[in-house]
């Protein structure tokens, strides 16, 4: 399935789903088995899973970062362009 979370919209705990496209606010972890789109202007804190990730210019991510495909992976990254 598919879960949107649209720009003046908040969740509060974990998201897991087969795509995730946020807009809004999103604090806990998010699982995404095919594909995460966090847009500019968006707000996530929580350690992501994700298959296929693009974060837009403006966004901003906290917590660590794992693909799907490589279990390996522990990537921390806070990503804010232009405030």
């Amino acid at each position: 399935g598919e879960v949107v979370v649209g720009a003046k919209g908040r969740v509060e705990g974990p998201i897991v789903a087969g795509s995730v496209v946020i807009a809004g606010q999103v604090e806990g972890s998010i699982q995404a088995a095919v594909r995460l789109e966090v847009l500019a202007g968006a707000r996530v804190r929580g350690d992501v899973v994700y298959r296929d990730l693009q974060i837009q210019h403006g966004a901003l991510v906290e917590g660590a970062l794992r693909s799907v495909d490589d279990e390996s992976v522990g990537l921390k990254l806070v990503a804010n362009c232009r405030t």
